[in-house]
């Protein structure tokens, strides 16, 4: 199919959605399209093609997952005799941690990114450093790329 749901409606896109999703029950269905949000909310498997070479192969998070090297995103409420910087530098200390960016932040919390070595995980040693200290963690979450940005860096020339 190539890019089925081009010029439908809502309704129209959410019926052939739904159509492919049961033909692919017991069928394969190759689609083609640009249009890679309706590649996620549809297929169970990608395939990146560029220049006649399969570039990428994989489910959605897989993919993902070659976008850049693992982030994590950490937002704390600190006491006030800890600053900003000094947790940045604290958290910089971690295992596995790579980079601390300060993030602007929209009330009092300090919020960072926490770029990871390689693919390590790093959410329960900034877990158990932030609890440790007695900081609140109001957000922890892996910051995950999205399909643009896959497929942007997987065909660059």
């Amino acid at each position: 199919l190539d890019e089925p749901t081009s010029g439908l409606d809502p309704n129209q896109i959410v019926e052939i959605r739904n159509l492919i999703k049961e033909l692919g029950k017991d069928r394969t269905i190759i689609l083609s399209t640009h249009n890679l949000p309706e590649v996620q909310m549809t297929c169970t498997r990608m395939i990146i093609i560029s220049d006649g070479r399969k570039v990428a192969d994989g489910t959605a998070d897989e993919l993902q997952q070659q976008g850049e090297d693992s982030r994590f995103i950490a937002s704390v409420r600190l006491p006030a005799d800890t600053s900003p910087q000094e947790a940045a530098s604290q958290l910089e200390g971690l295992p596995n941690v790579s980079g601390v960016q300060v993030l602007p932040s929209v009330d009092d919390t300090f919020r960072a990114a926490l770029t990871a070595e390689g693919t390590a995980d790093l959410s329960d040693n900034i877990f158990q450093h932030v609890t440790a200290k007695g900081w609140a963690l109001t957000e922890l979450r892996r910051d995950v790329a999205d399909l643009e940005k896959v497929f942007h860096k997987l065909t660059q020339y």
